[in-house]
């Protein structure tokens, strides 16, 4: 990197690393708004809120001011607790726990349950772990609307639901034999089911979001060997149909 490029990269970084000034706000009407917060039954609910406040009014009851965060962070809580706000959010979760149907309910508990076992098998970190908990380890629980849509309606979980709901290609007790490929993942392909064939004992949903990706639990023909290989590795043994 040249001389002017690093020396350039230097500026920048510090005109971006420089603290933004911290602006003293010694409106009256501070003292006021927190009153009236601390006054709010549904803050009054809410332990962490209702120590906050108390510290803001403190504050500015000693310096008669405050920084322009701490007021910024006075307007986030009179958002959050104000009355039509909660009284509109509250008919909006009535609403949703009527929308949220037996049909819905499954379809959550299935994805749940799925980011859970990629999770325990190692293959992704537990994404939607709060949500995903909650669901499974709660029948009465209802995720928030927004929840839901995060965890059921993105593209991965749509994939999921698409392959987990196609037919399966393979029944249990179904011969099957290794995928003849001259791709480059043929070795990746022969390490999964080293074996001439196999006999499908169980049949699983897919644990990957990629098409084939159905699970089946396999034992290898003349052996006691077991193990799980997904569908788009395998194929009907024409030597027994």
């Amino acid at each position: 990197m040249s001389y002017q490029n690093r020396y350039r990269n230097y500026r920048a970084h510090m005109v971006n690393s420089q603290a933004v000034p911290n602006v003293k706000v010694s409106d009256p009407l501070i003292k006021i708004r927190l009153e009236t917060l601390l006054a709010n039954p549904s803050l009054q609910k809410n332990a962490h809120s209702v120590s906050f406040a108390k510290s803001l009014l403190s504050q500015f009851e000693q310096r008669n001011s405050l920084s322009q965060k701490q007021v910024d962070c006075i307007e986030k809580l009179e958002k959050q607790y104000d009355p039509t706000i909660l009284e509109t959010t509250k008919a909006q979760d009535n609403d949703w726990a009527k929308e949220y149907s037996p049909n819905k309910k499954a379809k959550a508990c299935k994805i749940a349950k799925w980011y859970k076992d990629q999770f325990e098998q190692k293959i992704q970190p537990f994404y939607y772990q709060r949500t995903a908990e909650n669901i499974l380890n709660n029948p009465d629980y209802i995720p928030s609307r927004t929840d839901y849509d995060k965890m059921v309606n993105n593209k991965f979980s749509d994939r999921f639901l698409q392959n987990s709901l196609a037919p399966a290609k393979f029944a249990p007790s179904d011969i099957v034999c290794p995928v003849e490929t001259k791709n480059q993942d043929a070795r990746e392909r022969q390490n999964k089911f080293p074996y001439k064939n196999g006999i499908v004992i169980a049949v699983k949903d897919p644990l990957r979001s990629v098409k084939g990706g159905r699970i089946y639990t396999i034992i290898a023909t003349g052996t006691e060997d077991v193990f799980d290989i997904e569908e788009r590795y395998l194929k009907k043994d024409r030597d027994f149909t």
